[in-house]
């Protein structure tokens, strides 16, 4: 008889391990450069005191700018980056707002699905949520907003430069009825996310939608099992990073930690999800640790409770996003299914 213990390893090292070729080491590098650079000119230029608002400012255009532009190219991205930026400076410390152009940034991103830019448009929203902390304060707008499209037009010139534009290939572009479903489930889970995290997750509740629009990102016909990976990895990596808190002091051991950690999570990303997602938490948190000079360790503590709620929230919108379209829409769940 066969051995039941070999079949259950390779079923866990098929979940956990989804490919071979890792990404290219000059390709990670060059994009920890266009990610990393703007906010490291941006603190050398204006002291450290400028982490919280121009050099928080400079790292959320040059990440969804970069990201968008794997996939959609640099005009695309630029128009994405661009309006992530006003909508972000429209809601920054202003709850009321947020719960406004959340859920119609929400929409807005699920529209472009009907033309294969769904990806691209919610790595947007996701910078968008960060916009919605308390500690990024700007008193300063002009000056904030001009950094950020500086920032943002580094990214794209480095990926335009490198050949990285359109790295990623073409995205599939998804029924109308679909998107409109999704737009409309997306938007709720924004609305609730950061409701709920404004109000139960202390200073730290834009944790909660952040990490919804992660768990919603595409492909959505292996949502389950991408979010369940994405939940994974983000639990491990608060875990880990718990651990580090407690190993590591000095704040400059904290940042090689988050952009070593950055840089193998895109070296590893083809091999391995759950693996990839783990580092890129780490990297996350030591970040806005280093950003906000609050303990490491209570920010990975509040990111446990935010990823288990958004992955419950999520769950709970798909069932209600499958019930809909079995009801409404059969043929548009089975297309998403064979995508």
């Amino acid at each position: 008889m066969p051995d039941p213990s070999i079949n259950h390893q390779s079923v866990w090292q098929r979940w956990l391990f989804e490919g071979t070729q890792p990404t290219p080491w000059r390709f990670a590098a060059v994009g920890m450069t266009a990610l990393t650079v703007p906010p490291v000119i941006v603190v050398a230029t204006f002291g450290p005191d400028a982490v919280n608002s121009l050099g928080m400012a400079a790292f959320l255009a040059a990440m969804p700018a970069y990201f968008a532009a794997l996939y959609a190219g640099p005009a695309v991205s630029a128009l994405f980056t661009v309006v992530t930026g006003m909508a972000g400076l429209l809601s920054l410390g202003d709850t009321s707002m947020a719960l406004v152009v959340g859920p119609t940034l929400a929409i807005m991103a699920a529209i472009c699905g009907s033309y294969g830019l769904a990806r691209p448009a919610l790595q947007a929203l996701l910078a968008w949520t960060i916009f919605t902390s308390p500690f990024l304060q700007s008193n300063d707008p002009t000056l904030t907003f001009g950094i950020y499209l500086a920032a943002m037009t580094w990214s794209l010139g480095i990926a335009k430069l490198f050949g990285h534009s359109c790295a990623m290939g073409a995205e599939k572009p998804q029924s109308r009825g679909y998107t409109t479903v999704f737009g409309i489930l997306l938007a709720i889970g924004m609305v609730i996310s950061i409701g709920v995290g404004n109000r139960y997750f202390g200073d730290h509740g834009y944790w909660f939608p952040f990490t919804f629009v992660i768990v919603s990102l595409p492909p959505h016909a292996q949502l389950l099992d991408r979010s369940l990976k994405r939940v994974v990895g983000t639990l491990a990596g608060a875990m880990v990073t718990i651990v580090l808190s407690k190993l590591i002091e000095p704040v400059a051991l904290h940042g090689a930690v988050a952009v070593i950690s950055q840089l193998l999570a895109v070296r590893l990303m083809p091999v391995s999800y759950v693996g990839a997602t783990t580092l890129l938490t780490i990297g996350i948190l030591e970040t806005i640790a280093i950003s906000t000079a609050v303990e490491i360790d209570v920010v990975a503590f509040e990111r446990l409770g935010t990823a288990a709620a958004a992955a419950l929230l999520a769950g709970i919108l798909v069932a209600v996003g499958v019930l809909i379209f079995r009801l409404v829409a059969p043929t548009a769940l089975r297309s998403l299914r064979k995508s």
